[in-house]
C-alpha cells in the first residue's frame, strides 16, 4: 500500500468535529488543535459525505450556549477546517505535499456574533475500489430501548472478561470489524487480531485489570451513519467501555459502534 487516506481536522479558538459518511471521527475542544486519522474503513466507492461542525461560542460543556462576539486572539480569529488527504507513506499529512480529495473550512470574522453550532457539508466522489463494508448495508435501528438493554448486557460481559484478563469475548465480538480493518489496510487478519489481543492485555496490566461500564440509566446509544450504527457512550458522550484511571491518571477507552444483524449485536466499527 503506497498511499494512506487520512482525514485531518484543524481548528483555533473553537471546538470542531469532523464526520465522514455520517460517522463522527475526529474532535478538537474549545482551544482548538490538530488531529488526523486513517479512514479507509469509513470510505465507500463513489459519493462520500464530508461534514464539519463548529462551536465557536466558547460555552463550557453541559451549559446552554451563549452568544459570543468574535475577536482576534494572539493575532488570529477562530477558524476550523477538515480535509480528506491522500499522502504517500513517506510524506507527513501536510496538505501542501499531498493530494487533497475534499475539504471544508470556516473562518470567523471580527465582530461576528456566534452561538449556535455551524455545520458545513461537501460531497466527495472517490473512484476507488474498496469493498462495500457491512455497516453500509446494516438495517436502521428501530427499537432503541430493547437494543440498549442488550448493549448493556454485552458491555458488562466484556467488562467482566477483560477484568479477568480474558480477551476472547472481545475479539469475537469485534471479529467482523477486525476482518474488514485487515482488508482495508492490507493486513493479515491473524496478525491484526494478535496485535489487538496484545494491546488489550497490555492495557489491562497497566490498569490493573480494572474495567468499568456505565450504569444502565447512564448508557447512551447514539445513532450514527443514518441510524445504521449505534455508538455505545457514557453520560459524558465518551466510549462506554473503559478502564479505571491508572496510577498516572491515564484512562483507556474502547470505542464500540454496533449494529443489529440477524437478531444479534455486532461491533462493525
Amino acid at each position: 500500500m503506497e498511499r494512506l487516506m487520512l482525514i485531518k481536522l484543524s481548528a483555533f479558538d473553537c471546538a470542531a468535529q469532523a464526520w465522514l459518511n455520517g460517522v463522527p471521527l475526529l474532535r478538537v475542544e474549545a482551544d482548538g488543535g490538530t488531529a488526523t486519522l486513517a479512514v479507509h474503513e469509513y470510505v465507500c466507492s463513489g459519493a462520500n459525505h464530508l461534514q464539519l461542525e463548529i462551536d465557536a461560542s466558547g460555552t463550557p460543556a453541559g451549559q446552554p450556549r451563549r452568544l459570543r462576539t468574535l475577536q482576534p486572539r494572539d493575532g488570529r480569529l477562530p477558524y476550523a477546517d477538515c480535509r480528506l488527504l491522500l499522502p504517500r507513506f513517506d510524506h507527513a499529512a501536510d496538505e501542501s505535499r499531498v493530494r487533497t480529495l475534499g475539504e471544508l473550512s470556516w473562518h470567523g470574522e471580527a465582530g461576528q456574533r456566534v452561538g449556535a453550532p455551524i455545520g458545513l457539508r461537501a460531497d466527495v466522489d472517490l473512484p476507488i475500489a474498496f469493498p462495500r463494508w457491512r455497516w453500509l448495508d446494516a438495517p436502521v435501528a428501530q427499537s432503541r430501548a430493547e437494543l440498549r438493554e442488550r448493549a448493556q448486557q454485552l458491555l458488562e460481559q466484556l467488562r467482566d472478561d477483560l477484568a479477568r484478563g480474558q480477551t476472547e469475548l472481545y475479539l469475537q465480538t469485534c471479529r467482523l470489524r477486525s476482518e474488514e480493518l485487515a482488508l482495508a489496510y492490507q493486513r493479515e487478519v491473524g496478525q491484526f487480531t494478535q496485535e489487538l489481543r496484545d494491546h488489550l492485555l497490555r492495557v489491562g496490566e497497566l490498569a490493573q485489570w480494572q474495567w468499568s461500564v456505565p450504569e444502565p440509566d447512564a448508557l447512551q446509544l447514539r445513532a450514527i451513519a443514518g441510524g445504521k450504527l449505534l455508538e455505545c457512550l457514557d453520560a459524558d458522550g465518551l466510549p462506554a467501555l473503559r478502564t479505571q484511571p491508572a496510577a498516572d491518571g491515564t484512562t483507556w477507552r474502547l470505542p464500540l459502534r454496533v449494529a443489529a444483524l440477524e437478531g444479534r449485536l455486532y461491533v462493525l466499527r
